[in-house]
């Protein structure tokens, strides 16, 4: 795990830099697109170049590894919404959002990484189903993708963890291997950091070894440990929420749901996560909500 003390490294020109990045991609996307042309799954969905794009600058340029990424994030697509190039709506992750296990508020890191939040020691796999936590971790990224300034050199996030009072309710090895393999393999965004505040010694001894074989060398070199005291030294204290000793404005998920529902177009229903059945995704019933399916295709809504 890497020392969140070490001081960031600077570019002297960004400018050039992503100049040189730019032709790196053009190429790498040449190299990608004859990948595909030879893949029998792939070559038939017409992915967008921009879908493709993101899928490399999530593995650095390599044509390979963003293969597997594309095949990774079209089969979770294909397998839960019936097309690849489909987007998940806020209706299908309406509930878990409720639970305030994962949260994005647009904030970022001191690095300017956007952040995604997670609370570990919230979240009960016997509970809630894992494929709950993935759908709304690939809702929540695509979300960051679609307001992103620029993805000219790509889409790069940070995730803040915290681990406080963890404990082995709630882990499961399926949970762990499910969510690790789809930030991996099947999430198109590059993680630069995965912050755990305050890990409980079991984790670190004992765990750690357990969910590293799920993991690539270059996703477990992003892992790193800090208390609530030098989280400070990779996010402002204005980006961190008051769990945390921040002085973010207090998360308000209904506010955030209400708004997901206004920018997709569709009626806000009133929902009591107490009440949710964990089981089975089941169909929105809105006249239009089975037939309005976004896609990489379309513009970002405002």
């Amino acid at each position: 795990m890497a020392d969140p003390a070490q001081p960031a490294k600077r570019i002297p020109s960004i400018e050039r830099k992503l100049k040189v990045l730019s032709l790196d991609c053009s190429h790498a996307l040449d190299q990608l697109k004859a990948i595909i042309a030879s893949n029998e799954v792939l070559s038939k969905l017409n992915l967008p170049d921009t879908l493709l794009r993101r899928s490399l600058w999530a593995k650095k340029m390599n044509a390979k590894a963003a293969e597997t990424t594309l095949e990774g994030y079209c089969h979770y697509h294909l397998k839960l919404l019936g097309n690849a190039n489909a987007r998940l709506h806020i209706w299908q992750v309406h509930a878990f959002l409720l639970k305030d296990i994962l949260r994005w508020q647009g904030s970022k890191d001191v690095d300017g990484y956007g952040i995604i939040h997670m609370r570990w020691n919230a979240y009960r796999p016997q509970e809630i189903p894992e494929s709950y936590f993935v759908r709304c971790l690939v809702y929540l990224l695509d979300e960051v993708v679609r307001r992103a300034e620029t993805v000219e050199d790509g889409v790069k996030v940070s995730f803040i963890v915290d681990m406080r009072e963890w404990g082995w309710e709630n882990f499961s090895h399926s949970f762990m291997k499910t969510l690790l393999n789809a930030i991996d393999h099947a999430i198109p965004v590059s993680v630069q950091k995965f912050v755990l505040v305050e890990p409980s010694e079991i984790f670190t001894t004992i765990v750690w070894g357990m969910i590293t074989p799920y993991m690539t060398p270059e996703l477990a070199g992003t892992f790193q440990i800090t208390n609530k005291g030098s989280v400070l030294k990779l996010v402002d204290r204005a980006n961190l929420p008051s769990s945390l000793d921040g002085e973010a404005p207090e998360y308000d998920a209904i506010a955030f749901i209400k708004e997901q529902y206004r920018r997709e177009g569709f009626v806000y229903t009133e929902m009591d996560e107490s009440k949710a059945m964990w089981g089975k995704m089941t169909k929105r019933k809105d006249s239009n909500a089975s037939s309005k399916i976004s896609s990489w295709n379309e513009p970002r809504e405002g």
